[in-house]
């Protein structure tokens, strides 16, 4: 019997100096890309929370019309009561106000959303849209019981970083839009 002979196959992989040449790559394609994955995040967590509290906003007032009742949004850290020293970015929630003064009364007026804080973004309304958000039976925005004033206001959305702010523009009609912040960050955001 004859034996076989098997020629050995050369090892494959890297050298130790060829990984270290590779890490070396890495490493610099990291420290130049890292920014760019930050700033991305940013508008990621940006876009994020602005059409959360869009969508919030746009149930509250379908909430009124289908309901039939006054339906409103408020600043709330608990999920469970209006919370009216804290910003919307502390987390929000949309409730039936059967009595329109503009708070969560208890367990007879009805939760329909809740949402937790937001992290990374500050959200902060102007004077009118400060704490709360009202939207009548008719889906119009009023302050108050009976006729109330008009209730129509702009909420900015801040980043933590450098980027581009946003805002949310409420109309007398209970309309929503989004509007990018063009040129220097709103003095709301504090810069």
């Amino acid at each position: 019997m004859k034996r076989r002979q098997t020629l050995a196959r050369p090892l494959r992989g890297f050298t130790f100096l060829e990984m270290l040449v590779a890490m070396a790559v890495l490493g610099v394609l990291l420290t130049v890309a890292a920014p760019a994955f930050h700033s991305m995040w940013t508008s990621v967590r940006m876009s994020a929370a602005t059409n959360d509290f869009l969508g919030a906003l746009r149930l509250a007032r379908s909430s009124a019309l289908r309901l039939n009742r006054t339906v409103v949004m408020c600043v709330s850290s608990d999920a469970q009561s209006c919370d009216q020293n804290a910003d919307w970015h502390a987390g929000w929630m949309v409730f039936v106000d059967n009595n329109q003064n503009g708070l969560r009364d208890g367990e007879d007026e009805r939760l329909i959303r809740t949402q937790g804080g937001v992290a990374g973004v500050r959200i902060i309304g102007n004077s009118a849209v400060r704490s709360f958000v009202s939207w009548r039976s008719n889906g119009t925005m009023r302050r108050g019981t009976g006729r109330g004033s008009p209730q129509m206001g702009t909420v900015t959305f801040c980043p933590d970083a450098d980027n581009t702010a946003r805002q949310i523009v409420l109309n007398i009609g209970g309309r929503a839009r989004i509007q990018a912040v063009s040129g220097a960050t709103p003095a709301v955001c504090g810069r």
